[in-house]
């Protein structure tokens, strides 16, 4: 006897065959449409991270200008190891005025001088502002895994210096050091050092171990970093591209490439 679906009155009858292929169906296009819509959010992710990118380089170029074609420096009291109290020296201050971090409307506040705005605290999702990347976990922090910004500033390009180790003695730079603009990086996406928290780990960052490969295209395995470069224009670098590039000296020193350096 041959089975069959059929309509009584309203309504509508299947067997449990049917049932399952139905089902089967739609987990294979399910299966099939996750990761394009994967894709597309990390997509979406990366374009507003490049966004906050470009939005900061209008901002390093408005302090140029105004300081008579002087880079802004990633730090600005020499010989004075950085605090909170000293946030409005370190580059990140500068800009956006850093209001007290348990004030949140302050956070969200963009500056008189320069029309950024630093972002939440502690309040993870989504992260918000121009130095937050909007496909990391944790916001901006007060200290913490990502000090101030999850973008770092290049410290052999722009100089600035603090304590008394040679390799955060820098002088302040003029723009006018840049051979190569299109291969200068000014800012890149930093990762967070699971060691040290404090400054050091912040601001010496010359290879390309110290960019952070995780945020965009890390599920599909072409995981890579976002790049502001000095010229104005951004890119993306995979770990194995960042790695390859070499300074003048042949040495895996990213941050050193497209300028004249000490």
């Amino acid at each position: 006897m041959k089975r069959k679906s059929f309509i009584r009155g309203k309504g509508i009858h299947f067997t449990l065959i049917e049932l399952l292929i139905v089902i089967a169906i739609i987990a294979i296009l399910a299966s099939l449409l996750l990761p394009a819509l994967n894709s597309a959010r990390d997509s979406a992710l990366s374009i507003a991270c490049t966004n906050n990118l470009k939005t900061l380089g209008i901002a390093l170029n408005q302090y140029t200008l105004n300081y008579d074609d002087y880079l802004i420096p990633v730090y600005n009291i020499p010989y004075e190891a950085p605090k909170d109290s000293n946030k409005y020296a370190y580059w990140v201050g500068i800009l956006c005025e850093l209001p007290n971090p348990y004030q949140d409307s302050a956070s969200f506040r963009r500056s008189s001088g320069y029309g950024v705005m630093w972002g939440q605290y502690y309040k993870p999702h989504p992260p918000k502002g121009d130095f937050s990347c909007p496909a990391e976990e944790l916001g901006v922090q007060w200290g913490g895994d990502f000090s101030w910004s999850h973008y770092l500033l290049n410290h052999p390009l722009h100089g600035g210096s603090f304590s008394s180790d040679a390799a955060y003695q820098l002088p302040f730079y003029k723009s006018s050091r840049i051979k190569t603009p299109s291969l200068t990086i000014s800012l890149a996406e930093r990762a967070k050092n699971p060691i040290s928290r404090g400054w050091p780990a912040f601001l010496y960052y010359e290879n390309a171990n110290t960019l952070n490969y995780d945020r965009h295209g890390a599920k599909s395995g072409k995981g890579r970093a976002n790049i502001l470069y000095s010229d104005g224009h951004t890119g993306s670098l995979t770990k194995n591209a960042a790695m390859a590039i070499k300074s003048e000296n042949n040495q895996n020193t990213i941050f050193q490439v497209g300028f004249h350096y000490q």
